[in-house]
């Protein structure tokens, strides 16, 4: 019915017959078999070549034997010339009788006519396979009991059914066919079977025209029409076509979508619908073909008639017509589909995805080390800020105290020594002088108190255990506040930079509980943890909320934190209202500043 120009090169009878040899040569010494094939229009022709290619591919490869494959053609029925196909008969003859043959494969309606036809006079007692013939071509006296027939029936109906399900809206369908013998009786069937659709579509028999009349009438045809390829081998004026060449042609110049039946049409211009399985059918054959060839009787091989297959259909077909996939039949296969942008590039997708996300988690990085940056910044000079104000306002507070306290209770001194020095007071008791010498020892303890506040000696005479003990005792008896000392498992040596810092944590936690917290009691606790020094400093006074915003924390929390954290070690407040306050600092052992 159509026709396709097939890729597979040509093999002569000696040529395939050489190469056969040699593919078998060494290893088997058996008699190669002899299979005849009948091509019906040469093996250029669709769908007879596809059937004829696929036939002879899968018997030499699954026969397992040596084998001779002999092809003949009927291109000469082509043109209807008797004359011609008589000389072909003779031929045909005489070749036969010289090299018999064990098996006759007729491929399509032409050559399985020619078989039928001369088969008592070219090889009454040879077997046969019929393939590629529709069975409205094969009468039944053909199908002898040394003949197995595999073929697929042609569902007329059915293309007329795909075309209306596709496209509700078509009102006329345009018969595109050629005028050899073959394709005249194709379309008395079309007709015939086409009848049943009367009211519901028109159709447009473009079937007794020239090849260029047909294409000008598919250029123009009325809105909603469709076209349906039936085969195109001659054209009315006799000339013969490759019906590829007929469907690009047709497919450029078409206001419609083309309807092709044979599977070997889609991917060439056909939308698709209830393709015919030419290489099932080739393949099909081949099979039931190696059977008879390894020895089995052909009434033991049931023919084989397929059905109607899968409908398959060309995705850019389907869209360049706008006939959406929902109307495709239930389980239907659309091949051609064009991969979408992430389907064809989807590795440089996801890899210049990679390099955007690795770009923006650099940036990212950067402006959030920045902002980092910017905040200690910030807090480094707040910090400072701060810390400068707190040593000026510490040396004004020594000041006032040197000044108005030490420094007049010296020239007070100064001026009662003076008096008895001069003797203005010779006529006083002997216990005059006792005042002076006691308010000289309270000098003494006054100046020793602001020396220790400035800097503790007894941290580096007796270590930073004893100091904790005497600044616990010092501060009970300024707060009258009950502090408590305990040390369990302290070094033998503690580095200076460590007991300073951890002396200091404790020093101004003591501070802070007796200007703010309202403590009755406070413990000290100390001892080794990880490799480190662990210090707590608990009290049961009103406590605060130490979730407080670091920008409102007070300078004290923030010395402390400074001063661990440039041993290494780490600093934690837990306080909430009315539950009181505990800081627990750890600094690393072995850490010390030069």
């Amino acid at each position: 019915m159509m026709t396709r120009r097939c890729a597979a090169p040509r093999l002569s009878p000696a040529v395939g017959l050489v190469l056969l040899g040699l593919s078998t040569l060494g290893l088997s010494a058996e008699t190669p078999k002899r299979v005849l094939i009948v091509d019906s229009f040469g093996r250029d022709v669709a769908p007879f070549s596809v059937a004829a290619s696929s036939f002879r591919t899968t018997l030499v490869r699954e026969l397992g034997a040596p084998v001779d494959l002999y092809e003949v053609s009927l291109e000469l029925s082509r043109f209807d010339d008797a004359q011609s196909g008589a000389a072909f008969l003779e031929f045909l003859e005489r070749r036969v009788r010289a090299r018999p043959v064990d098996l006759v494969v007729p491929v399509g309606a032409p050559a399985v006519s020619f078989v039928g036809t001369n088969r008592d006079r070219l090889f009454p007692a040879t077997p046969v396979v019929i393939t590629g013939a529709d069975p409205r071509f094969v009468p039944r006296e053909f199908l002898r009991h040394d003949t197995v027939y595999v073929a697929q029936r042609v569902n007329l109906p059915g293309m007329v059914e795909d075309v209306l399900r596709m496209r509700p809206d078509t009102t006329n369908i345009a018969v595109v066919c050629g005028s050899s013998a073959l394709e005249r009786h194709w379309v008395s069937e079309l007709r015939r079977e086409f009848a049943g659709f009367a009211g519901r579509v028109e159709f447009t028999w473009l079937t007794e025209m020239s090849l260029e009349q047909v294409l000008e009438r598919c250029a123009v045809l009325p809105p909603h029409s469709f076209i349906m390829l039936g085969m195109f081998l001659v054209d009315a004026t006799g000339v013969p076509y490759d019906n590829d060449e007929v469907l690009l042609r047709l497919r450029r110049v078409a206001n419609a979508p083309v309807y092709g039946y044979f599977a070997s049409d889609l991917g060439n211009g056909t939308i698709g619908g209830r393709l015919y399985q030419d290489t099932e059918v080739g393949v099909l054959g081949a099979r039931a073909a190696i059977r008879l060839l390894r020895g089995e009787r052909p009434e033991q091989i049931p023919s084989q008639i397929l059905g109607t297959a899968v409908p398959t259909y060309d995705w850019r077909e389907l869209r360049r017509w706008g006939v959406s996939e929902s109307r495709l039949p239930a389980g239907s296969v659309v091949r051609y589909r064009q991969p979408t942008a992430w389907q064809r590039y989807w590795p440089w997708i996801v890899a210049a995805a990679a390099v955007c996300f690795l770009e923006a988690g650099l940036i990212l990085g950067l402006v959030v080390a920045s902002a980092r940056r910017r905040a200690a910044e910030a807090a480094v000079r707040d910090f400072s800020r701060r810390l400068i104000g707190a040593q000026e306002l510490e040396r004004s507070r020594l000041a006032r105290e040197l000044h108005d306290d030490v420094t007049q209770r010296l020239a007070r001194l100064a001026i009662d020594v003076g008096l008895v020095e001069l003797g203005v007071s010779q006529d006083r008791p002997p216990g005059a002088m006792r005042p002076v010498r006691e308010e000289l020892v309270r000098l003494s303890e006054d100046v020793h108190s602001l020396s220790y506040r400035l800097h503790p000696s007894i941290l580096e005479d007796l270590g930073l255990a004893e100091a904790l003990k005497a600044e616990a005792e010092r501060f009970s008896q300024q707060e009258s506040v009950v502090a408590e000392v305990k040390l369990h498992d302290l070094p033998a040596v503690i580095p200076n930079d460590t007991a300073l810092c951890l002396f200091r944590v404790a020093q101004e936690a003591l501070r802070n509980i007796g200007r703010h917290a309202g403590a009755r009691t406070v413990e000290i606790s100390m001892r080794s943890l990880d490799g480190g020094l662990h210090l707590a400093i608990q009290d049961d006074g009103v406590g605060f909320d130490s979730r407080v915003e670091d920008g409102q924390t007070s300078l004290g929390i923030t010395s402390m934190r400074e001063r661990v954290g440039l041993l290494g070690g780490e600093l934690d407040i837990e306080s909430s209202p009315g539950r009181g306050t505990t800081i627990v600092a750890w600094v690393p052992l072995g850490v010390e500043s030069t």
